[in-house]
């Protein structure tokens, strides 16, 4: 989890104060970039190449291809080395390096060349546009408000409202989750002057003419016959992929199944113990405590739910600002 920052004008003091918001997401490094057209900013949470060389924004070689960048790339290392036999050059064991020689090699198709989760802004210089996408399964976040004066982007609405813009209830959407608990079925959010950036498109900005156009780029193939062994490797195979990391690698374990299989699979790869977190309710009929221990190298991490814990609920629905049951980390 990192959090990113930009708008199309420059304001360093500006592109700071929302870096400071998106501290939670990223508590490592931070990081600004200006010129006279754009100011960019990242909190980074370190996972691979956790040295200087991994500090964001980052740039090509000549400077002209700048990016603020959210996510995991599960198969950069594959790219990276299609990327060096065409003759690019890195710095960094990073997958947000990738990303950036990928868009100077495909273009904007670059990110069907993908497998992971992602947001990003990515500024050309020479084409003097922003660049904006989201994964096709909206896993990271990316918000935005754009009007005549200019775009403002980042992974959080609390650091876009930093900015002087109104703050308007959008009662269609409150009344869609209060009523239906409706959520991530469009770009709305609870304001009426941020949206989220769509999940299938990338938002390309125009910096000179101040307009923007969306260009979608996935579309989900037809369900074919299952295969029960091929969605058993592939299963494996993800699983795997999200085991590279230059950090300790855990998991959260509730006793369901879906964490379980996502437990059993880690015991089956990693060489060594690993540890995994629970969330416990002590004298709960439906406590799960027993069964989430049950892990071969797992260490399991319990904690229960005390009050002040509940109490600081508040406080996390305030740094989230939008509707989501879920409250996995993105």
């Amino acid at each position: 989890m990192c959090g990113i920052n930009g708008f199309s004008w420059e304001d360093t003091a500006l592109v700071s104060e929302m870096n400071q918001v998106t501290r939670n997401r990223g508590p490592d490094d931070h990081g600004v970039y200006t010129d006279g057209a754009i100011s960019l900013g990242h909190s980074r949470l370190s996972i691979i190449d956790l040295t200087e060389n991994g500090h964001q924004p980052m740039c090509n070689e000549d400077q002209s291809v700048w990016i603020v960048y959210n996510g995991e790339i599960y198969n950069y290392q594959d790219l990276r080395s299609e990327l060096v036999e065409k003759g690019h050059l890195f710095k960094s064991d990073t997958d947000t390096e990738v990303i950036i020689h990928a868009y100077e090699e495909f273009g904007l198709d670059f990110v069907n060349r993908f497998n992971g989760m992602w947001a990003f802004c990515i500024y050309d210089k020479n084409r003097n546009s922003l660049v904006l996408g989201r994964d096709q399964f909206g896993i990271k976040p990316l918000y935005y408000h754009v009007d005549s004066e200019g775009l403002i982007f980042s992974s959080m609405i609390s650091a876009i409202l930093c900015h002087d813009i109104p703050a308007v209830p959008n009662d269609h959407a409150i009344m869609q989750y209060l009523s239906f608990n409706l959520e991530d079925h469009d770009s709305f959010t609870f304001f009426s002057t941020i949206e989220k950036i769509p999940t299938d498109t990338l938002f390309i900005y125009d910096l000179a003419e101040r307009t923007y156009r969306l260009q979608r780029w996935y579309e989900p193939a037809d369900r074919e016959a299952i295969d029960v062994d091929a969605v058993r490797d592939l299963f494996i195979e993800s699983v795997r992929l999200r085991t590279i990391a230059d950090v300790p690698v855990g998991s959260c374990l509730s006793g369901g199944v879906d964490s379980t299989a996502i437990v059993c699979i880690l015991n089956s790869i990693l060489p060594e113990e690993f540890n995994t977190y629970s969330l416990v309710s002590p004298g709960f009929a439906l406590d799960e405590s027993s069964t989430s221990s049950r892990s071969e190298k797992g260490r399991t991490s319990a904690s229960s739910l005390p009050r002040s814990r509940i109490r600081n609920f508040s406080r996390n629905f305030r740094i989230l600002s939008e509707r989501r049951r879920s409250r996995s980390p993105a």
